[in-house]
């Protein structure tokens, strides 16, 4: 098996947190039109598109020490079945 399709990523937004040294980014993912595929029949197997599907994004984010606009993720976040994504 493996996968095909898309996954798209939208709605993103930047907040600071803490001054100029600290970003949270969010953003949705949907991936409603992602199939498993058989990769020896070429078959695929598609679903009804969910609220499984949705993805709620959170990626904290801090400057790079020593480097101009070079940002780290600190942390990761990721809220499933998101309703508000849809």
């Amino acid at each position: 098996m493996t996968v095909t399709g898309e996954r798209k990523y939208y709605d993103p937004k930047v907040q600071s947190v803490g001054g100029k040294k600290s970003l949270v980014v969010t953003f949705c993912s949907d991936g409603s039109k992602l199939y498993s595929k058989n990769v020896k029949s070429g078959e695929v197997t598609r679903t009804t598109k969910s609220v499984k599907d949705f993805y709620f994004w959170q990626i904290g984010m801090s400057a790079a020490d020593g480097v101009t606009g070079l940002w780290r993720a600190e942390e990761v976040k990721v809220q499933g079945e998101a309703a508000q994504c849809m």
